[in-house]
């Protein structure tokens, strides 16, 4: 386990749930890593790749993975044949920004019915993906 995000009513509210939560991590042998934890109370937040912005009560992607995201689409497009290993790979990204894109995985469905076709021949490589 390694991603949690706390959350309450108040800054101060939080800081106490934090450290007490903290405090049983570590009596139950769980090690923190302090330098990847932010332990002081924030508003506004990236969390699972997602920033999070809690007085706006707002989701959102960050540009950089909007950008790879396209990069990626546009080469899968624009290949002949695709590995299943490169079509799973980046219907698990498209599908990862669903918080902040609520028709990911709508989005995906075709693609990800392709995949599954061909889920026994793996090393096979896709083809027709716009079919």
């Amino acid at each position: 386990m390694d991603d949690l995000l706390i959350m309450a009513k108040s800054a101060h509210q939080a800081q106490q749930h934090t450290t007490l939560i903290a405090q049983k991590l570590q009596e139950l042998g769980w090690l923190l890593n302090n330098k990847k934890s932010q332990l002081i109370p924030t508003q506004d937040i990236n969390h699972l790749g997602m920033c999070i912005n809690t007085k706006t009560m707002t989701i959102s992607i960050p540009g950089k993975k909007i950008r790879t995201l396209r990069r990626n689409a546009y080469q899968l497009l624009h290949m002949k044949t695709v590995s299943w290993t490169k079509l799973a790979q980046f219907i698990g990204s498209a599908i990862a920004t669903q918080l902040g894109n609520q028709q990911a995985r709508f989005r995906t469905r075709h693609l990800l019915k392709q995949l599954n076709r061909t889920r026994n021949h793996i090393t096979a490589p896709i083809t027709a993906l716009m079919q």
